[in-house]
């Protein structure tokens, strides 16, 4: 089954009166995969259906709980709807990062990484390496180096970004970054989340011996023209609006609204960005 033009006929059927009575709910997936529509639909479906029949008829948690934004369902033979681990993970749900899928893609992230750290500069090979490590990205974009990326697949940059040295994304969940972001060394972006509770953040084990946590993941945005200064750290669920600075040390921890100089730990709006900001009413910079 795959996300574009995919059409489920689910097929719901009734004894309660010694014959069923077929409803039958058609799902259309477009190419993004989106399911408003059909959610509304089968809202007002299973309301109506409820009334009429008895409501154990319909497996209502399975069958309201489409969560769909560019996600592939998997149906099994048992005929329920699934998500994989790697889909569990970008849409922000506790996933098992022990899955081989996302072990892989971890690996060969963290590969790549290390590849391309290991060149100068002005090694052309650092293209073809970010190409592949990053193939989500805008023209004129600059990694200074070291770079440490845990998936990069699903970490996006726009035109014209800059990073010094030491960039790390930890991209569990999607990070977005816009046109002509800069960032100074040291900057961390880390959009995993874990338990509070030590009981449920310890590792564990499963039967056959394999090591997992339960953790899940918040998405980053950063809209263009920022500027992120040195050692500065970006927690999950994060947004940064555009034209704004953020003030070296910080920790981002909420919302900063467009235009803002911020800074501190935890990171809050100075005040707002100006003309009288413009370089030219310095002049002893001239």
């Amino acid at each position: 089954m795959t996300r574009t033009h995919l059409c489920t006929q689910i097929i719901c059927r009734d004894f309660t009166y010694n014959f069923f009575y077929p409803a039958k709910l058609f799902i259309y997936y477009d190419k993004v995969g989106s399911a408003l529509p059909i959610s509304i639909l089968h809202f007002l479906y299973t309301i109506f259906y409820s009334i009429t029949r008895p409501p154990k008829t319909i497996d209502t948690a399975r069958n309201l709980c489409y969560t769909l934004n560019k996600i592939k369902w998997n149906y099994t033979q048992k005929g329920r709807f699934i998500m994989t681990e790697k889909e569990k993970m970008l849409a922000g749900k506790i996933y098992d990062s022990s899955d081989k899928e996302l072990a892989e893609l971890r690996t060969k992230a963290h590969k790549l990484s290390q590849q391309y750290s290991s060149l100068y500069e002005d090694d052309e090979r650092r293209k073809a390496i970010l190409n592949e490590l990053l193939p989500d990205h805008g023209e004129g974009f600059f990694l200074q180096g070291p770079v440490y990326f845990d998936y990069g697949v699903f970490t996006k940059f726009g035109s014209g970004c800059y990073a010094n040295f030491n960039l790390t994304v930890l991209d569990t969940c999607p990070v977005t970054i816009g046109d002509n972001v800069f960032f100074g060394p040291n900057c961390t972006i880390a959009t995993p989340v874990h338990p509070f509770r030590w009981q449920e953040r310890n590792m564990k084990k499963k039967s056959d011996g394999t090591v997992y946590d339960d953790e899940y993941g918040k998405p980053i945005t950063i809209h263009s023209n920022c500027w992120i200064a040195s050692n500065v750290v970006i927690t999950g669920g994060v947004t940064i609006g555009e034209g704004c600075v953020i003030g070296a040390g910080s920790v981002v921890t909420r919302d900063i609204p467009p235009n803002s100089l911020a800074a501190g730990n935890p990171c809050r709006v100075i005040r707002e960005i100006t003309e009288e900001d413009s370089i030219k009413y310095k002049a002893e910079l001239f």
